[in-house]
């Protein structure tokens, strides 16, 4: 969950500094001078509460592992080697910059002549590959932490209570999936199954954007065809694209209870100019695969194939990463930003 986890901690620690509402704007407007010293306070305790909630949330997540039985006596011990071994499994530095031919920007950049693992050196790319995660989690992270502290928002309470918590879901699937994309793009050691923890917020939002969730959930079935295929799981891929094309049909077909106004964040829907887009990928997955089938690669190139999954791959969850920016700046534009 370290994906998603900068795009909950933005959310919440807006979250911290949220203005309570008065009962009507007029009110809220009058009372704003004499609550500002009493909104400092119940920010700063509300995020000491959340740091406190998260420590004791990590302690007795992390100690269990931590805690061993010494024979004879069945004595328990605490041994922080466990929790070392724990971290290394979690971040490999030993295993490289990626895993396998998965398509994110680190695999794209190795290819020749830009080789960019020859470029940098090794010791150096965790940092590299750190500080390029942090510049993509940047714009997610700041539209959730002004969504956390309320703004787009009415400003009674009534309107408050019955509005922000759908929006402010709506919001937190959009950045979660933003956030993850951001790991899979730029962090360090990437699996291609990785692809799926963006893909299961973004499944949530089908009925927002069903064009666009129907096509990223495509494509991200795709870029796992390199993997699927060495491991033998040829029809298990074909089973989920046919199942995916199918719920495409379906969810695609206008329904007289559905409201147009939830797909303004559908940008196929609602930018003509990126129709093309769907069609242009699906061309190029569908010739990649014939060229799969059917060819084979140059003996001095063996991993060609693979590799032009992966670039192409990374082309698309590029532009992805980029609709999740769009989405939730188009959602903050039609709700305002005026915090109140």
């Amino acid at each position: 969950e370290l994906y998603h986890a900068p795009a909950v901690f933005a959310y919440l620690l807006g979250r911290c500094f949220r203005k309570k509402r008065g009962r009507s704007s007029n009110e809220n407007s009058a009372n704003n001078v004499d609550q500002q010293p009493s909104h400092i306070i119940a920010a700063v305790s509300r995020f000491i509460s959340l740091g406190v909630t998260v420590i004791l949330t990590f302690a007795i997540l992390w100690v269990p592992f931590a805690i061993t039985i010494q024979p004879p006596q069945d004595l328990l011990s605490f041994d922080i080697k466990v929790i070392y071994q724990i971290l290394r499994r979690l971040f490999p530095f030993k295993r490289g910059l990626f895993e396998g031919k998965v398509a994110n920007l680190w695999c794209t950049l190795s290819i020749r002549p830009i080789s960019i693992r020859q470029r940098i050196p090794e010791d150096v790319l965790p940092l590299a590959a750190l500080g390029l995660t942090l510049v993509f989690l940047l714009p997610p992270c700041f539209i959730l932490f002004g969504v956390g502290r309320g703004r787009g928002i009415t400003s009674t309470r009534e309107e408050h209570e019955q509005n922000h918590s759908e929006k402010d879901i709506r919001f937190l699937l959009w950045g979660n999936t933003s956030s993850a994309l951001a790991f899979f793009l730029a962090s360090f050691q990437v699996h291609e199954k990785g692809i799926l923890i963006a893909l299961a917020p973004l499944s949530l939002l089908a009925l927002d954007a069903p064009n666009f969730v129907s096509w990223f959930s495509i494509v991200a079935t795709w870029t796992l065809w390199p993997l699927l295929n060495i491991d033998r799981l040829c029809e298990a891929y074909f089973c989920c694209m046919m199942i995916f094309w199918c719920t495409k049909s379906i969810i695609g077909l206008p329904s007289s209870t559905s409201k147009q106004t939830r797909w303004e964040v559908d940008i196929f829907t609602q930018w003509r100019l990126f129709g093309f887009i769907p069609y242009l990928s699906y061309f190029t997955m569908v010739i990649l695969h014939v060229v799969d089938f059917f060819f084979s690669p140059p003996p001095n190139l063996p991993d060609l194939i693979p590799v032009l999954f992966s670039v192409w791959g990374c082309v698309m969850l590029i532009f992805s990463f980029m609709v999740t920016i769009w989405a939730m700046f188009m959602q903050t534009a039609t709700n305002g930003w005026s915090s109140t």
